[in-house]
């Protein structure tokens, strides 16, 4: 209670982001008035679905939404100590993991204590996922109910981030007793246990295909694209994959797709030529700008230096989807695949020409840093000077070895610190 009590004082900020805070909000209002995610444009797949449904039914309790979620923070912090107890049997051990948690600083940070982003119900449901899962397969998995909302709580966090599949390692480590029971029975022929086990591992599997499998299907009935989110897979991922293969001179920190890549790229796709009015025009200049303003490791305005008044990578993915908008080309789901794929294939086409020289380029670049690293190692172990290549350490080192083997003495040059 002290902990919500603290949270209900800390006020939220509202930050313009049309492609973050703001976006949330208008898919909400589209999902309030029964238009689901809205008129189709760049942005309405850009992101899950989940966290707009949670806006509304935050609206719908009455409460404020900062303080809904920090209410299901505090509620997963309470799993999380009947979890620790029912594992342990230890009461002070449980009662520290629920301490640790509730007046754990994440809650109040910039991002997520203040905007309105989903980091905060991305953390809980991270959280609770891991949680049940242990409960499901090592405590409670005699209960059906339970894997049911495993799968549920799995399809909302799959429908809250793009990158939802960092979870799998971890649910893989909680899954490996699992998978080794199923190996053990198939191995004794225990058919009656392995039938359990797999009925026991489709209770989740099911709740997780129904709901990312109805928002896929509705929208297909909507737009035509039977797909959740247009970062993991479809035209606009391999579109932005194929254009960062694009081989360019020199190394551009956080840059992916540098002007010359772009004008590589326009040179062999007609598609590509299109986007060259928004990227290469005013828009991207201030899409370079909005990149600059940041700090490491989002932005470079730290190290000026490593921006080269390109479009970075974290912005680069938005200002792309806006580029394919501004041609003319996301008024329908169809039109945006069709462009998104000649780009991906046009240029996966025309540029096949380049592979060798790229791969030839990147083996010398891995050389180069091979021999950087070895001439490291070699002058700190060594006491070489560093303006000697990795043949003349060698030659340095012999010869510092053989001198004070016959006389105890190093020789001078070899007694140089690298600087």
């Amino acid at each position: 209670m002290f902990s919500l009590w603290l949270r209900a004082g800390y006020l939220p900020m509202g930050v313009w982001g049309g492609h973050d805070d703001a976006l949330f909000l208008r898919l909400a209002r589209n999902l309030g008035q029964g238009q689901w995610l809205g008129p189709y444009d760049q942005l309405t797949l850009a992101k899950g679905a989940f966290f707009p449904v949670f806006l509304l039914l935050g609206k719908a309790s009455g409460l404020p939404l900062k303080l809904v979620e920090h209410l299901l923070y505090v509620l997963t912090a309470m799993l999380a100590a009947t979890t620790v107890l029912r594992l342990t049997g230890m009461r002070w051990l449980a009662a520290m993991v629920a301490l640790v948690l509730v007046f754990s600083p994440v809650p109040w940070m910039f991002e997520g204590g203040s905007r309105v982003t989903r980091e905060p119900i991305y953390q809980v449901m991270t959280l609770a996922i891991l949680l049940i899962s242990v409960r499901y397969f090592l405590l409670d998995n005699t209960r059906p109910a339970v894997g049911l909302v495993l799968g549920v709580l799995g399809g909302c966090y799959w429908l809250t981030r793009e990158e939802g599949v960092w979870l799998l390692p971890s649910l893989a480590i909680l899954l490996l007793p699992c998978v080794l029971r199923l190996g053990r029975n198939v191995f004794c022929k225990s058919w009656p246990a392995l039938a359990g086990d797999l009925r026991r591992m489709a209770f989740p599997l099911a709740g997780f295909l129904a709901l990312v499998m109805s928002v896929n299907a509705v929208n297909q009935f909507r737009y035509g694209i039977f797909r959740n989110n247009d970062f993991r897979s479809g035209p606009f991922a391999d579109a932005y994959a194929s254009l960062a293969r694009i081989g360019h001179d020199g190394f551009k920190r956080f840059v992916t797709f540098p002007r010359e890549a772009r004008a590589r790229a326009y040179a062999v796709s007609p598609a590509a030529r299109e986007l060259a009015t928004y990227l290469d025009g005013s828009q991207g200049i201030e899409w370079t700008k909005a990149s600059q303003q940041y700090p490491a490791p989002w932005g470079c305005n730290e190290s000026p230096g490593s921006c080269n008044d390109e479009i970075l990578s974290a912005w680069f993915v938005w200002a792309l989807r806006d580029a394919v908008a501004a041609a003319g080309h996301y008024r329908s789901g169809e039109r945006g695949r069709r462009l998104l794929s000649t780009i991906g294939d046009g240029n996966r086409c025309g540029l096949r020409q380049r592979r060798h020289s790229v791969r030839q380029e990147a083996a010398r670049t891995h050389a180069k840093m091979a021999q950087s690293l070895l001439e490291r190692w070699l002058g700190r172990q060594h006491d070489c000077p560093w303006n000697l290549n990795a043949l003349e350490r060698r030659e340095c080192r012999s010869s510092a070895e053989r001198t004070f083997r016959r006389t105890g003495e190093r020789l001078p040059l070899c007694d140089q610190q690298p600087h």
